[in-house]
């Protein structure tokens, strides 16, 4: 099957669409992965914004529970740590990190985002991850 591909808005003409294949997907994940990617979203999040027209003004800002079950090892200090704590979904025997995310208030788009160590309360401003959006 062959697939006609554009890219900003530019035929890149046919293409064959076993071409994308999970060996690809694979090699395109590892890249992600190597990446730098705040600067990736901030450029994704910015060039949304300018195609779409979404204003700035206003930022929404919510933040959840992320659980995960079994073992992890990191060798890493710095590492956001999961740790057992409260969780919305009432799952205490599960480990934890918290998750934040500033989105645009239209668009829905994203504009920053922040971890933090699991068993932390959000019940207090973001601060530090709002500075980020600014």
């Amino acid at each position: 099957m062959d697939t006609n591909i554009k890219v900003d808005g530019v035929s890149e003409g046919r293409v064959e669409a076993g071409k994308y294949n999970n060996d690809r997907l694979g090699r395109t994940l590892d890249r992600l992965l190597a990446a730098e990617r705040n600067n990736l979203l901030a450029e994704l999040s910015a060039q949304t914004i300018v195609v779409h027209q979404l204003e700035t003004q206003s930022i929404h800002n919510d933040s959840t529970s992320i659980r995960f079950l079994g073992a992890y090892e990191c060798a890493d200090p710095k590492a956001v740590k999961m740790t057992h704590g409260y969780h919305k979904d009432h799952r205490p025997d599960c480990k934890q990190i918290l998750f934040g995310l500033n989105v645009t208030a239209d668009g829905h788009v994203p504009l920053s985002y922040q971890t933090d160590d699991g068993n932390q309360a959000d019940v207090t401003p973001p601060i530090p991850n709002w500075q980020l959006s600014t």
